[in-house]
């Protein structure tokens, strides 16, 4: 996963550089975005935000759906498992 990134209010886009490099040069293509035709600046400028990324959701305790399940879709535990449903888990925050 990319752990920097930019933020642009204006079109509501988040988006993500494998590189420090990559952020600054988009986050100043962006910044330039806001500049109009008489050489005048957007408000929104100053809510265009750059940052490092230092944790993800990341599933944890996995269990996947059972291959024997009653005729409603109960497995042995009394576990509901609907159709759609091919694990059970968990999220924790990961580091990056």
């Amino acid at each position: 996963m990319n752990k920097y990134f930019t933020y642009d209010p204006e079109n509501n886009e988040f988006e993500t550089y494998a590189t420090l490099e990559e952020q600054s040069k988009a986050a100043k293509e962006i910044i330039a975005g806001y500049l109009d035709d008489d050489l005048m600046w957007m408000e929104e400028v100053e809510g265009i935000i750059s940052g490092i990324i230092t944790e993800k959701a990341t599933k944890c305790g996995v269990m996947d759906r059972p291959k024997e399940l009653d005729d409603e879709g109960y497995d042995e535990e009394g576990r509901h498992w609907p159709e759609e449903c091919a694990c059970i888990c968990d999220y924790e925050m990961e580091d990056i």
